[in-house]
């Protein structure tokens, strides 16, 4: 079964909400979707919002998403995911991040945005 994909503007970022099973395959079709639809309409902020995704990929699968994050969006200034569990046990930030990708992973929204849209930081935010 394909991850549902719903796409939200705002006048700062593009908005990707997902659910559905984790596998490669949904990943792949994911990432390739953003890259089409950020390319087509100028993007250069966006949030994934990851938490409707039922499962995880393993570590070496993670490893493999990075890569193909850095591969298809590296015309992004700045993405955040957000996730439903610990930010730090996600793998593909780490690889994204190697390939040029300004990647954070986050499971709080206010801080994904808060990251997101302070045009003077470049690292994870911290808490409030």
């Amino acid at each position: 079964m394909p991850f549902t994909v719903t796409v939200e503007r705002t006048a700062q970022y593009i908005r990707f909400g997902v659910a559905g099973p984790a596998s490669l395959k949904n990943y792949f079709d994911l990432i390739d979707g953003a890259a089409k639809e950020t390319l087509a309409h100028g993007d250069k902020i966006g949030l994934v919002d990851l938490r409707g995704v039922v499962g995880r990929l393993n570590f070496t699968d993670q490893f493999f998403i990075g890569d193909v994050v850095g591969q298809k969006l590296p015309h992004l200034e700045k993405l955040a995911t957000l996730v439903a569990d610990d930010p730090g046990t996600y793998n593909s930030e780490k690889v994204a991040n190697r390939k040029g990708v300004n990647l954070r992973t986050f499971d709080s929204e206010e801080q994904a945005l808060a990251w997101l849209l302070d045009k003077t930081r470049d690292g994870p935010a911290t808490a409030l």
